[in-house]
């Protein structure tokens, strides 16, 4: 073999090693490409997911405020209720409403003592 034709095979592989260094160069920069552009999508798309959930948690707190506020006032209402029906017994039974308060508190009294006496033998 002579000395061109081993510098042409050596030329021709060096050209082939650089053809094949630049496809894998640019099939490289397009995989990078598109992971770049994939992580921006993800970006976004974790953007919008935490958007999404704190205006879900906003209308579930606004959500449990109403029902709070709602409850509370059933609760007063009721309440209010339960007070006046028993300002209208004690108006019509007197009698039996000093009774019934008497007997109320002389069970209040036996409950505390007992538990007073049970705490104290321990």
């Amino acid at each position: 073999m002579s000395h061109s034709s081993i510098d042409n095979s050596v030329n021709d592989i060096a050209a082939r090693a650089a053809q094949s260094a630049e496809r894998a160069l640019r099939s490289t920069q397009s995989a990078l490409d598109g992971l770049a552009d994939s992580m921006q999508h993800l970006q976004k798309d974790a953007a919008g997911a935490a958007e999404h959930a704190m205006a879900s948690a906003e209308n579930l707190a606004q959500h449990g405020a109403r029902s709070i506020r709602n409850g509370s006032q059933r609760l007063r209402d009721r309440a209010q209720g339960a007070s006046q029906q028993a300002r209208h017994y004690v108006e019509r039974e007197p009698v039996n409403s000093v009774l019934i308060a008497a007997a109320a508190g002389a069970a209040l009294t036996l409950a505390l003592t007992l538990l007073i006496r049970s705490n104290g033998r321990r």
